[in-house]
């Protein structure tokens, strides 16, 4: 079996050529393999083929013994006679593609798009329904959606410079959308050229679609929440903290301090990020000296240790 098959191509290399002008698109390859044969000194296998070829290994030995059982006649033959006709009509089709280029429609699922059996007298099931959706969905909705923005570009740009920056991205996709009003514009372009996430795109524009200008720059944000330490807190763990005479071994024991001073219970999380984050303190630091060393008995020790050292 490791040993390449030995293919006599009859038909001359003139008449090969020929042939496969005549032939369609999707038996052409197959007189490209009679011609490699053909043009080979040597015998090749099917993966030389297929390599040479650019197809899957199989086809190439499928075509190979075709050939070599039934001859051309057997190579060109193709069983297939066309598509079947859709069961899905004209009509139906149209009011599909009209239902999915509408961005007012509000359909939430492909299965809302399922039509009413009892009104439209089609015999199909809901499996094949969804097969044919997701067959069309691809050159539906591949189109780049129209959207008509009542604003013009000044009114949206004086808009843009009076807002904040959460709402202004959202102005910088409408602008984007109106700028592109005439031809369209898919989401996916909108979301690289305003440097956003394209669902927000889409979530933005659906926003303007249903609420128009006020609802797109309307937020429901009220700002950060409010700091578990009020201003007096604050103020005594920052003197606390840089007290280089605290005590303090860790921030397990600044919590029991602040919670006893202040009779509240804190997170310890909490107090770590946050003194961290207000006073850059850190979670261990070496200590040089004890806390309660007298500074001038260590200055005048080290006074009297220098005047023996240069005796």
């Amino acid at each position: 079996m490791a040993k390449s098959k030995q293919i006599i191509v009859k038909e001359s290399e003139v008449e090969l050529c020929k042939l496969r002008l005549k032939q369609p698109v999707h038996l052409r390859k197959r007189i490209d393999l009679l011609l490699v044969l053909k043009r080979s000194e040597i015998s090749l296998s099917k993966l030389e083929l297929a390599k040479i070829l650019k197809i899957n290994h199989n086809t190439a030995q499928k075509w190979r013994n075709l050939y070599f059982e039934k001859g051309i006649d057997g190579l060109l033959f193709y069983g297939r006679i066309g598509f079947k006709p859709s069961i899905i009509s004209k009509e139906l089709h149209l009011e599909i593609q009209a239902r999915l280029n509408s961005p007012k429609d509000a359909f939430t699922s492909y299965i809302d798009l399922i039509p009413n059996k009892n009104i439209i007298n089609t015999n199909f099931d809901n499996c094949f329904f969804m097969l044919y959706l997701g067959y069309i969905i691809i050159i539906i909705m591949a189109h780049a959606k129209i959207l008509v923005i009542k604003e013009t570009k000044k009114e949206i740009k004086n808009l843009l410079k009076q807002s904040i920056p959460f709402i202004g991205q959202r102005l910088r996709v409408l602008l984007i959308l109106k700028q592109n009003e005439e031809t369209g514009i898919s989401r996916r372009e909108v979301a690289k050229l305003a440097g956003v996430d394209p669902n927000s795109v889409q979530k933005w524009r659906t926003l303007y679609l249903n609420s128009g200008i006020e609802g797109l720059i309307k937020h429901e944000k009220t700002g950060f929440n409010p700091s578990v330490f009020n201003a007096i807190e604050h103020t005594m763990l920052e003197t606390k903290l840089n007290n280089p005479q605290n005590g303090l071994q860790g921030y397990v024991e600044l919590k029991d301090w602040i919670e006893k001073e202040t009779g509240k219970s804190f997170n310890y999380n909490t107090l770590l990020y946050y003194c961290i984050r207000n006073f850059k303190s850190s979670v261990k630091v070496a200590r040089k000296s004890h806390v309660k060393k007298d500074e001038d008995l260590g200055s005048s020790f080290k006074k009297i240790s220098d005047e023996s050292l240069k005796k």
